[in-house]
C-alpha cells in the first residue's frame, strides 16, 4: 500500500508491469485517505461543469515541504478534467494568484495551528460556491486507510485512487 501524491504515470505503469510476475499481490496507491478530501474532489468535479471560475485554497501545517500540495494538484486536475474548457480568472498568472495548474490558480498556506485545509472556490453570476474540507487529527485518514487494507486484501493488481478502493 502507497500513502502519497505525486508518482507520475510512468511510475504506476512499472508497478503494473512488475506484477505480471506476481498476479495475486495487490499495491493500492492512494495519494491521500481522507474520505472527505475524496469527496471534494468529486463535488468539484461537479459544480465545475456548472461554474465557470474557480480558485484553491490550500492550507497545511508549516512543516509540509510540498506547495501546492499533491491533493490541491489532484483537486485542480479532476476539476479540468470536468470542465469543457478552462475558465481562467482575471489576473491569472501574477504571482500573486497563485500556481496555475491545468487553468486552476492554487493558492498555498503553511503555518503553525493548521493540519490540512482545502477550500475550492467557484463564482457565477451573482453567485458564490464553496466546497470546504478540514482535517484536525490524523485520525480522518484511518478509515481510508482500514479501507485500503481490506481493499488490498481482497483484490489483485493496481488500484490507483481511494475513489477506486470505495466504489
Amino acid at each position: 500500500m502507497v500513502g502519497t501524491s505525486g508518482w507520475s504515470e510512468a511510475k504506476l505503469a512499472g508497478v503494473e508491469s512488475q506484477l505480471v510476475d506476481h498476479p495475486k499481490a495487490a499495491v493500492v496507491v492512494v495519494p491521500n485517505f481522507s474520505i472527505g478530501s475524496m469527496l471534494l474532489q468529486r463535488f468539484s468535479a461537479e459544480a465545475a461543469k456548472h461554474f465557470g471560475s474557480v480558485e484553491i485554497i490550500e492550507a497545511h501545517h508549516a512543516g509540509k515541504v510540498d506547495s501546492p500540495s499533491g491533493t490541491a494538484i489532484a483537486t485542480a486536475e479532476k476539476i479540468a478534467a470536468a470542465q469543457s474548457e478552462n475558465h481562467l480568472v482575471p489576473g491569472a498568472g501574477q504571482q500573486a494568484r497563485g500556481e496555475i495548474h491545468k487553468g486552476v490558480p492554487i493558492h498555498s498556506l503553511r503555518q503553525p495551528g493548521i493540519s490540512a485545509k482545502q477550500d475550492v472556490v467557484f463564482g457565477g453570476d451573482a453567485e458564490q460556491l464553496t466546497i470546504s474540507h478540514d482535517v484536525s487529527s490524523h485520525r480522518a485518514y484511518s478509515l481510508g486507510i482500514l479501507r485500503s487494507i481490506e481493499y488490498a486484501h481482497a483484490h489483485s493488481g493496481l488500484v490507483v485512487g481511494l475513489e477506486n478502493v470505495l466504489n
